[in-house]
Parts: structure tokens; C-alpha cells; sequence
């Protein structure tokens, strides 16, 4: 015989342990046997689109006499970035709290990742802190471009048309829907003094930039030689970023008038020498066949990208941390 009849129920119990540390594990909740938290993961689904929004839900159970304080809410990955969060769902009975943390994340990148690793925090009942990793989810981000991008090619501007010659057509035309709108207007003016139409509200600056930017990695300009088009999308980009973040007119003016403008009390001094030394490079580039050397179109990619997330509004739900953390 393998085992002797005294042992075998000892290593029937070894079995089990084994099996249902394997089954909470595959189900993505984890517990650390040396601390009195189990935490558990979700999300949607597994798989995403370059540019959607991940919303991940980690699920905490802890006595109700310790104290568990969640992340702030950075974190280093550059697969991901953290649009909001953590918004906290508490609950109690028998004794226990049963804490729902959401963070909603936006990634940079295609392919598979492991979900960001947040650190929570628990006090024991002599204020002794200790920390502990959540569970890690494994999602896949797709792209948004063909399987086949060989034949994807960017082509110039097409100029404009000229108008065509017999225009009386058009015209006759607009007055018919000049009449039109002013005998609407004219029979329905009181309805529509009334009427309140709601309008979509506008993409926030911080979303539209980061969207924009993992768009023009995707299309590997710099892989297709296409140096000059790559500085016209960046730039573009930080120029919308900043025009929309600090309400100056960035998209229309030069580099020289930006010089004059280019002042916010949230806009650091340092940073604005470095917008203006990118921006001139970019310039060079775009009107002067200026060819930088390869280091650099990385560089002001990286400038741009980090120069957003530094300065993305932040809207954390203060009051909530507070309220957990004790």
C-alpha cells in the first residue's frame, strides 16, 4: 500500500486545501491567509476596443472591527490610465463589511494585459497597518484598425471644388427653405420659445486627448516614414488639449502669439517653455522639411502623453475615501 491507514486522511485533507486554493483562484478571488481580507474581481468582460472605458469592480469582505482604506487611485502601468475612481458601495451583517471598490480605466495599448495591481490598506485592532495586493484580471484590447493595414495609406487634403455654373438651382432653392423656415417660425414661434432642447454635452478635453493619441499610435506613422503628417496630429492634439483644458485659443494661433497667451494659474511655468520648444520643433518640421534625428519623435510623443495625464482634472469621490479610511 502507497499510504498506511493513519495517513491517509491527512493527505486526503492536504487534497482538498489544495483543490480549493486552485477553484478561488480560477474564480479571481484571492485570500491571504496570514490577514482576515478576501478580495474578489470583475469586470463587463474580457475584451475591449483601444479607447473604451474598463469599468473593474474589486469586491472586499473584512471583519467589521478592522479598518480597510483603498488605493488613491495612481498607479505605475503605462498599459492603462485611470479615468475615475474608486467609487466605494459598503455594506454590513453578521459582523462583516462587504466593500465594492469601482475604478474606471482607459488603455494605451492593444493586446493582453493583467488588470493595474491596486494596494489596499488594513489597520488591526492595535492600529497596525498592513498592505495587500487585490486580484489581477487578464483583459485583451483590441485595435480598432483592419487585420491588414499594407494597404491603409493617409492621403492629402482634397482641394476645394469649384461652384458649379448653372447655380440659379441652388438659388431658387434656398430662398423655397428661406420661406419655409420663416413661415415655421412665424406659426410655431410661441412653441418654440417653450421648448428646452437638450444638447449632448461636449467630450471632455482629458477623454478626447487621450482617445486621439492612442489613435495615432495605432496608425504608425512614424513606422511609415511619415514624420512630417506625425507632427501635425501631435501638435493638433496638445493644441486642442490646451484650449479646451484652459479655455486659451491654442488650435488657430502661431507659436509666436502663444508666447503672448500662454499663461493659467493651473498651468505650470516650467511647463509652458517645453509646449513652446515642441511646438517650434514641430513647425520646423512641418514647414521647413526639417528631419529630426529618431530619438525625438518618441520623446515629444511621451512629452505630450505625460503632459496630459499630469494635468487631467481630478474628480475623486474625497468624501468617500475619507469616510473608509476612518
Amino acid at each position: 500500500m502507497l499510504f498506511t491507514d493513519k495517513k491517509e486522511p491527512v493527505v486526503g485533507f492536504v487534497i482538498v486545501l489544495i483543490l480549493s486554493s486552485v477553484v478561488n483562484i480560477a474564480y479571481g478571488q484571492v485570500t491571504d491567509m496570514t490577514t482576515p481580507v478576501k478580495f474578489g474581481i470583475s469586470a463587463p468582460t474580457d475584451t475591449f476596443a483601444i479607447g473604451d472605458e474598463i469599468t473593474i469592480k474589486i469586491q472586499a469582505e473584512y471583519p467589521e472591527s478592522l479598518k480597510l482604506t483603498p488605493p488613491s487611485g495612481e498607479f505605475a502601468d503605462s498599459a492603462f490610465t485611470l479615468k475615475a475612481g474608486p467609487k466605494i458601495e459598503s455594506q454590513s451583517r453578521n459582523n462583516k463589511k462587504y466593500d465594492t471598490f469601482t475604478f474606471t480605466l482607459m488603455p494605451f495599448e492593444t493586446g493582453e494585459f493583467q488588470t493595474p495591481a491596486f494596494e489596499f490598506y488594513w489597520f488591526d485592532s492595535a492600529g497596525k497597518s498592513h498592505s495587500i495586493i487585490a486580484p489581477q484580471r487578464p483583459v485583451y484590447v483590441k485595435s480598432l484598425l483592419p487585420a491588414d493595414t499594407s494597404g491603409v495609406d493617409i492621403k492629402d487634403i482634397i482641394g476645394p471644388k469649384a461652384l458649379p455654373t448653372r447655380w440659379w438651382p441652388y438659388v431658387l432653392a434656398g430662398f423655397i427653405l428661406i420661406a419655409i423656415a420663416a413661415a415655421w417660425y412665424f406659426l410655431f414661434r410661441r412653441k418654440l420659445q417653450k421648448m428646452e432642447i437638450p444638447s449632448a454635452p461636449p467630450e471632455p478635453p482629458f477623454d478626447r486627448a487621450v482617445r486621439e493619441l492612442a489613435l495615432l499610435k495605432e496608425k504608425d506613422l512614424l513606422g511609415k516614414g511619415k514624420i512630417k503628417q506625425f507632427y501635425i496630429e501631435l501638435s493638433d492634439i496638445l493644441r486642442r488639449y490646451i484650449e479646451g483644458r484652459y479655455e486659451i485659443a491654442a488650435v488657430e494661433a502661431t507659436t509666436y502669439e502663444l508666447k503672448r497667451v500662454l499663461r493659467h494659474p493651473e498651468l505650470p511655468s516650467e511647463k509652458t517653455q517645453e509646449i513652446l520648444t515642441f511646438l517650434g520643433r514641430a513647425d520646423l518640421v512641418k514647414f521647413a522639411k526639417f528631419t529630426p534625428t529618431p530619438e525625438f519623435p518618441e520623446n515629444d510623443y511621451e512629452f505630450v502623453r505625460g503632459f496630459i495625464i499630469a494635468t487631467k482634472p481630478i474628480e475623486i469621490a474625497v468624501e468617500a475615501v475619507k469616510e473608509a479610511a476612518g
